[in-house]
């Protein structure tokens, strides 16, 4: 017999009035597929729940590793600013110590002290250098250690989106099958067609943040090489500027020896100078006694030999007139004149120097004290080209006492009176 609309409306009605027929029904009606659906349905939107959450912590942990990764770079590119300013100084240093150098047989006695204080903002400057460089190095081991967990979150974000498209790709086996089996859960498998599109979209924005990241970290790789091709040619010139100050240092060494020599040399020649300029002075004044001391009333001048003055010093040390320590110093006399003055003898004792001193004013009157235990009337007196301020003070205080003494002064002879 057919089951006819009637048949169906009565069973409509016998299900109303016996509503605990209808799980026996469905039971007997639909499949075991079908009477899964539910639970299955139920699954598959935990499952979705799981998807979203772990495709927001990854995008969570990716953006703080973009974070992390700007900071990074802006650390690097300040310690690379650091670095540049810093070589640059030096650079400029060593064109200053070089300059120096220029100006060293000019400012010999300046040069010293300049190379000193050059060489030490040289060795503070490069202490500050290989500090910043250690600084340098710490940082790049901190990128390395960064990059390092980056590559370890970028290699846990793969497996979870291998698990992810392993999820997706049974999510996509179960909802052709709901298609097949059920259409009144074509809503609901829209609905999941959806948020998978939403999560295609995420992924592929996912893939396009960690393409990004892994060409900031090709730039910062090359950034890095680049830096430490320029920490080598900064090592290199380093270097280079060490062998050039070292030879400065021996050059300034050997300018140094040679200068003293040169000082030592001009001090002997000064010395030898001076000792020609004292003899030519007394031959000068001996040989010409009578022109340069002869006066109105000073005539028949002539300068006493070595051996007169020591034959007459020798009678009066027989004598015992004067100590041996007397004779000695008088007998080295420089110049001794004699002429007559006013009917009467007078001898001028000289103590003939270019520089004429305070100690030559002394001897001079010492020698003739002793002289003129001797010779008779003896006045002290000097000759030289110019006389030092102590010598001028001692002439101006014996004359204000009375004391006579001659003054010879480039040829010009001042009486006392």
């Amino acid at each position: 017999m057919a089951f006819t609309v009637q048949d169906f409306e009565d069973l409509i009605q016998l299900l109303d009035q016996h509503p605990q027929w209808l799980e026996t029904l469905r039971q007997r009606l639909l499949t075991r597929e079908l009477l899964k659906m539910p639970e299955t349905l139920q699954q598959l939107h935990t499952r979705m729940g799981d998807v979203e959450k772990s495709l927001r912590a990854v995008r969570n942990a990716v953006i703080v590793l973009a974070k992390a990764q700007r900071h990074h770079y802006k650390e690097f590119a300040a310690l690379r600013q650091e670095f540049l300013e810093h070589r640059a100084e030096t650079d400029r240093r060593f064109a200053e110590l070089a300059e120096a150098q220029r100006h060293t047989e000019e400012q010999v006695g300046q040069l010293a002290e300049a190379q000193r204080r050059h060489y030490e903002e040289f060795v503070a400057h490069r202490a500050e250098t290989n500090r910043r460089f250690a600084e340098l190095a710490e940082a790049q081991r901190r990128a390395e250690e960064r990059i390092a967990r980056l590559e370890e979150a970028v290699s846990a974000l793969a497996e979870a989106q291998r698990h992810a498209e392993e999820r997706l790709t049974r999510l996509e086996e179960i909802v052709s099958a709901l298609i097949e089996a059920q259409r009144r859960t074509e809503e609901q498998v829209r609905e999941l067609a959806e948020a998978q599109r939403r999560a295609e979209e995420r992924i592929a924005r996912l893939e396009e943040t960690v393409s990004a990241l892994i060409e900031a970290q090709r730039r910062t790789e090359e950034q890095v090489r680049e830096l430490a091709e320029a920490q080598r040619r900064a090592e290199e010139r380093i270097a280079r500027l060490e062998e050039t100050v070292s030879a400065l240092i021996e050059a300034q060494r050997r300018t140094e020896e040679q200068v003293r020599e040169l000082a030592k040399a001009m001090q002997a020649l000064t010395q030898d100078v001076a000792i020609l300029k004292d003899r030519d002075l007394r031959r000068l004044y001996v040989e010409r006694a009578a022109a340069y001391f002869g006066r109105p009333d000073f005539r028949k001048v002539r300068a006493l030999s070595s051996s007169e003055i020591v034959e007459a010093l020798e009678q009066a040390l027989d004598a015992g007139e004067i100590s041996p320590q007397a004779f000695e110093d008088a007998r080295l006399t420089d110049v001794a004149i004699r002429g007559q003055r006013r009917g009467d003898v007078l001898h001028v004792v000289l103590e003939v120097s270019w520089v004429v001193d305070r100690k030559d004013v002394e001897r001079s009157v010492r020698r003739a004290e002793v002289l003129r235990k001797v010779l008779g009337e003896v006045w002290p007196g000097v000759a030289g080209s110019r006389l030092t301020k102590g010598a001028q003070e001692m002439i101006r205080q014996m004359r204000a006492k009375g004391q006579p003494i001659v003054v010879v002064r480039d040829g010009h002879v001042g009486w006392p009176i």
